[in-house]
């Protein structure tokens, strides 16, 4: 079976479990330092995908179309990266 993919301190404490062998403090002061990372970065993501959804609604609830489109582009433009491959075609 496949393991997913991992951060390295996830890495860490699931090879020394998956061992038999307990944690070190070191190894769980890593492992509390990268899931406090990882909850920030979801945070940050959280409040700025609020953030956008905000506009949109506000706009639309105002009757503002061209704040919404805008809006929308806007997250777009920000968020969405279309990658094709040489043979692909963007329709």
């Amino acid at each position: 079976m496949d393991k997913p993919h991992m951060a390295p301190w996830e890495q860490a404490i699931f090879d020394g479990y998956t061992a038999g062998k307990k944690p070190t403090y070191d190894e769980l002061e890593a492992a509390l330092l990268g899931a406090l990372r990882e909850r920030n970065a979801a945070k940050q993501t959280t409040v700025s995908i609020a953030g956008d959804l905000t506009e949109i609604v506000v706009a639309r609830m105002r009757g503002d179309t061209a704040k919404v489109l805008a809006a929308v582009d806007a997250v777009i433009a920000k968020s969405v990266k279309i990658v094709t491959t040489p043979s692909e075609t963007l329709q």
